[in-house]
């Protein structure tokens, strides 16, 4: 996701800040100098450069996929296609095979070998700072054959396997044996459009254009990748006259610095692949954050006509409006670009009528207290959350925290009611099925960001979950997909509130080309 665009908390901050955007729109609109580059204004720095060992944030995936390629990757409407592979077939049930590209050269030197993309599956698999080990539990062994194909044998049939390999990123086994994982800041060993230069942690990722790239050469050679938001004064030195720049900014209502981005650049909005949702801590019959008119102690989330009654009092409408309409209303919890979305729901529209009829059907006919814990950089979601459950007799308390604060929280079940989001960057619904949905087990990715609860509520839904993860015919699969998704939705185990989009901003004479996923290609840039 595209981290927020947050004004400073005191005045002068907030002048400071504005003064630091004019300084950096002046410098793009001065005359170029050579060489121009892009600076890009990330809004927090990466994880690491390890293609395999970072990626936990939006930040790092988005930046590593300009520098490394995969197998398989998606179509600007989100279709699996070819990359480095050229195409792929089931030998079995359990098996998927894979005809590479031939002589795909590597920015470290050398060229792509059936070797190097058996290493790359397998470190991803094994590596122990990896956060793809549990997506590629199943893989019980990749190897290199004849002719530059390779073999994947699965532990079960797998058809969200080729969704999964988008995220696998395929590094010369050579280079990365002589780095190390210490090694990746000064160079990189992919064969995307751009190869690292240098990082210097929490202040600048330097990329260069590869001139030896496979399909085409990028026509901004440079690019700086600055881990700071627009507006940031410490960006500045960064924008030398003749750059460009591309930043990012959710659109929080009424903020100063968004304003005057919308005047002195290109926006960019893209529908996003994230479903911003309301949870419930569904883990046990108490939970801390309920406080009932009498005392006492309970949790009157684990009753679905509660969770009904939240759904119906929460006017979509209006939570897409404090968006400034940037958005759409979702219908589930998946957007309507991935796999198993379901046209034939739709979203219940608010009736408090129905649903203060069906709160007094429950132990709670007065309702309740409830503290509502968002991240501070969500915060303006919990506004129209907090007004339609006043209206049936439940007071919210809203808890904005901290980033670190907020998921500390949520990780001690302190998160009774919550906002947050989930992105299907593979645009598939076995993403959220198996990660959110699922009874837990780490082991194998199921239920790992799942903050409600640690066995899914629902009989037998596990069981559908993993009958259509081994589906391998499409159409059967999709409808095994919707199904699941139609049974999540009316057991209400989260409630979607938006479908926002996405906003990336440029300079006014950048042109540049927003994908569906959110991931920023920098290939796809030019100067005008």
């Amino acid at each position: 996701m595209i981290d927020a665009l947050v004004p400073g908390r005191r005045s002068r901050v907030v002048a400071a800040a504005l003064v630091g955007v004019t300084f950096l729109l002046g410098a793009c609109a001065r005359e170029p100098a050579s060489p121009a580059k892009l600076v890009v204004l990330a809004g927090r720095d990466v994880d690491g450069l390890d293609p395999h060992a970072a990626g936990a944030l939006w930040q790092t995936q988005s930046l590593l996929s300009n520098v490394y390629e995969t197998l398989i990757t998606v179509d600007p409407s989100m279709t699996l296609v070819p990359q480095l592979a050229v195409s792929w077939s089931n030998p079995s049930e359990t098996s998927w095979e894979f005809q590479l590209r031939p002589r795909i050269p590597f920015h470290s030197g050398g060229v792509l070998r059936s070797e190097d993309v058996v290493f790359s599956i397998l470190r991803a698999r094994d590596h122990p700072k990896s956060i793809l080990r549990e997506a590629l539990a199943d893989v019980v062994e990749a190897r290199a054959l004849v002719g530059d194909r390779v073999r994947i044998e699965m532990r079960h049939p797998d058809a969200f396997l080729c969704a999964r390999l988008r995220d696998v990123y395929i590094a010369s086994q050579a280079c990365v044996e002589q780095k190390g994982d210490a090694g990746f800041d000064g160079g990189s060993c992919g064969t995307g459009f751009y190869r690292v230069l240098s990082r210097k942690p929490g202040t600048s990722i330097a990329l260069a254009s590869f001139a030896e790239h496979w399909g085409a050469v990028a026509s901004i050679t440079n690019v700086v990748v600055v881990p700071r938001r627009y507006g940031d004064p410490l960006a500045a030195p960064f924008i030398t006259p003749g750059s460009r720049l591309l930043f990012g900014a959710e659109p929080i209502p009424g903020g100063p610095l968004l304003q005057r981005a919308s005047k002195e650049a290109d926006a960019h909005p893209q529908p996003s692949l994230t479903i911003t949702y309301l949870g419930f801590d569904l883990h046990g019959a108490e939970t801390s954050g309920v406080r009932l008119p009498g005392g006492g102690r309970t949790n009157p989330f684990l009753d679905r006509r509660v969770r009904e009654a939240i759904d119906l009092a929460i006017d979509r409408k209006a939570v897409l409006s404090s968006q400034r309409g940037l958005g759409f209303v979702p219908t589930q919890l998946i957007p309507p670009s991935v796999l198993g979305f379901d046209p034939a729901l739709r979203a219940a529209p608010a009736d408090r009528v129905r649903a203060r009829a069906l709160l007094r059907e429950t132990p709670y006919p007065d309702g309740f207290g409830v503290d509502l814990v968002v991240r501070d950089l969500m915060n303006s979601f919990a506004e129209p959350v907090v007004e339609g459950l006043a209206a049936i007799g439940i007071r919210a308390n809203v808890r904005s925290l901290p980033e670190d604060a907020y998921f500390k929280a949520l990780d001690a079940h302190e998160g009774s009611l919550y906002i947050l989001r989930f992105s299907c960057r593979g645009a598939d619904a076995q993403e959220f099925l198996d990660r959110w949905v699922h009874t837990a087990d780490r082991r194998m990715g199921y239920g790992e960001i799942n903050y409600s609860y640690d066995a899914c509520p629902v009989p037998e839904l596990d069981a559908e979950i993993e009958g259509a993860r081994r589906e391998l015919d499409a159409a059967s699969r999709n409808s095994r997909l919707r199904s699941v998704m139609a049974r999540v939705t009316a057991e209400r185990l989260a409630i979607p509130i938006l479908h926002p989009s996405d906003c990336a901003y440029t300079s006014k004479d950048l042109a540049w080309t927003p994908r569906a996923d959110g991931y920023w290609h920098f290939a796809t840039a030019r100067f005008q």
